[in-house]
């Protein structure tokens, strides 16, 4: 199934992008190795996001080599069922699970972690919220909403600044997590939401189960 969350679709577009032979209609692009390399170690350590398919794109559009291409980039994107991408953010699209189902939520939100489509890495494990600081202490709280999912939830939080982590927590604590930290002035920050049981590689999908929800709260 093509799509960002495909590693198929991923490693396509990277050779698309690199080779000098057309392999289809969309494949009109050929960068060579050095744009790509330039923004791998140069434009995407310098961002918030993760890692994936939407922080390489978006700073490559801007590369002085890819710049006047871009839409040729764009095109070999959306053979692949991606749509075309905007910022490192992933905007333009959104995961399959209920709930707020964009890649990155706002300051506060209800994100759904699923095991549905595989447990440990698979899409919806992972959920993600994005803040900016403003140099005070917060602190943010992960409570299992409504009575679906599993039963009792063990939600767990680990925040991120520039893909290093700042905090873990990792507590036993019934169906709710908090997480205290002091957030740097106009710095961005992402926080990581996942119900523990679906981290487990050998997690068998049960429907009645699949999907735990947490409301996300920042205090104060």
């Amino acid at each position: 199934n093509p799509g960002w969350y495909s590693e198929c679709s991923i490693q396509s577009i990277f050779y698309d992008l690199y080779d000098g032979t057309s392999f289809s209609d969309s494949d009109n692009v050929f960068y060579g190795f050095a744009p790509l390399y330039e923004v791998m170690t140069s434009n995407m350590p310098a961002y918030s996001a993760f890692t994936s398919i939407f922080s390489f794109i978006h700073p490559l559009k801007l590369h002085p080599d890819v710049s006047a291409t871009a839409s040729n980039v764009d095109a070999l994107v959306n053979a692949q069922s991606i749509n075309t991408i905007f910022d490192v953010y992933g905007s333009n699209e959104a995961i399959s699970t209920s709930g707020n189902s964009a890649i990155y939520a706002g300051s506060a939100a209800t994100l759904c972690s699923t095991g549905k489509y595989q447990g440990y890495n698979g899409l919806g494990v992972y959920r993600f919220l994005r803040t900016t600081g403003n140099g005070n202490s917060v602190t943010f709280i992960a409570n299992k909403s409504g009575s679906s999912g599993m039963t009792p939830a063990d939600p767990d939080l680990v925040l991120y600044r520039n893909g290093e982590i700042v905090q873990i927590k990792e507590s036993v604590v019934a169906n709710s997590e908090s997480l205290t930290a002091t957030l740097d002035i106009g710095q961005e920050y992402i926080l990581e939401v996942y119900e523990y049981s679906y981290v487990d590689p050998d997690y068998v999908s049960n429907v009645s189960l699949d999907e735990t929800c947490f409301d996300i709260t920042i205090t104060p």
